[in-house]
C-alpha cells in the first residue's frame, strides 16, 4: 500500500510541475512579445512615436468634424476617398455612441508592407476600435477606420440572426424552384399532344373509280350504222352488246 502511494504522489507531483512549467512559458511569451513590440523600431519610427502620431490623427479629425463643414470639404475636393469616409464614419460613431473619453490598449501589427496600428476609444455607451494604417515602406498614411466593439453575446446574437435568414432565403430559392419545375409538366403535355395529332395518319379519300358501263344502244346503234354505211356492209347480222370499261 505504501508503494502504491508513493507512486500516485510522483505522478501528481510531475502532473503538477508540467502544469506550473506551462503556466510560466505562456506569460513568458506573453512578456517577450509585450516587450518586442514597445522595443522595436519600425522603419524609423518607434512605438510611442507612432502611438503619438496616431493620436495626432484622431485630434485633426476630431476638429473637422466638429467643425460640421464635411461637406464643404468634400465639394472643394480637400478631403476625398477614403479619408472623407472615415472622417464621416467617426462623425456616425460621435452622434451614436458619444465623445470618446480616452484611450485604452494600443498594439502595434506588420502583414507584409502594411503597417497597423490599433487602439481602443472609450465612450460612454461603446468601445470602439480606431486603427491607421501605414505604409511600411514609406510610412506614409495609407488609411483609418473606426469600427464598433461588440462583445461576445452580440456577436453569437448577430451570428445567430444571419443564420436564420440565411436558412430562410435557402428556403424561399428551394420552394420557387419546385414551383418552376412543377410547372414544366404544364409546358410538356403541350408538345406531346401536337406530336400525337401530327403522328395520326391522315385519312385520305380514295376515290374509286365507278366503273361506267355504257349501256346507250342507241350510240352503238349509230356508231353501228354508221360503220356499216362506209364499209357497205349489211347491218343485219351485228349483235349490240354490253362494253365494260376496265
Amino acid at each position: 500500500m505504501l508503494r502504491i502511494n508513493k507512486k500516485g504522489e510522483l505522478k501528481m507531483k510531475k502532473r503538477l510541475l508540467i502544469f506550473v512549467t506551462m503556466i510560466i512559458m505562456m506569460f513568458s511569451f506573453c512578456a517577450c512579445e509585450f516587450q518586442d513590440e514597445k522595443s522595436t523600431n519600425y522603419n524609423g519610427y518607434s512605438y510611442n512615436d507612432l502611438k503619438n502620431q496616431g493620436i495626432t490623427i484622431l485630434s485633426e479629425v476630431n476638429k473637422i468634424v466638429d467643425q460640421g463643414n464635411l461637406s464643404e470639404l468634400e465639394k472643394s475636393g480637400q478631403l476625398s476617398g477614403s479619408v472623407l469616409e472615415s472622417a464621416k464614419k467617426w462623425k456616425e460613431m460621435k452622434d451614436k455612441y458619444g465623445e470618446s473619453k480616452e484611450i485604452g490598449d494600443f498594439h502595434i501589427s506588420k502583414a507584409g508592407d502594411t503597417l497597423t496600428t490599433k487602439y481602443t476609444l472609450r465612450t460612454s455607451k461603446r468601445d470602439i476600435e480606431y486603427q491607421v494604417i501605414y505604409d511600411y515602406n514609406t510610412m506614409k498614411l495609407k488609411d483609418f477606420s473606426f469600427n464598433p466593439i461588440y462583445s461576445l453575446g452580440e456577436k453569437l446574437k448577430s451570428a445567430g440572426r444571419n443564420t436564420i435568414v440565411s436558412v430562410l432565403i435557402v428556403f424561399a430559392m428551394l420552394t420557387v424552384i419546385s414551383i418552376i419545375i412543377s410547372c414544366f409538366k404544364f409546358l410538356g403535355d403541350k408538345p406531346k399532344k401536337d406530336k400525337e395529332s401530327i403522328s395520326q395518319p391522315v385519312e385520305q379519300e380514295v376515290f374509286e373509280d365507278k366503273e361506267d358501263l355504257i349501256e346507250d344502244t342507241e350510240l352503238v346503234a349509230v356508231i353501228a350504222a354508221a360503220i356499216a354505211s362506209y364499209e357497205q356492209i349489211p347491218t343485219n347480222d351485228f349483235v349490240v352488246r354490253k362494253i365494260k370499261r376496265r
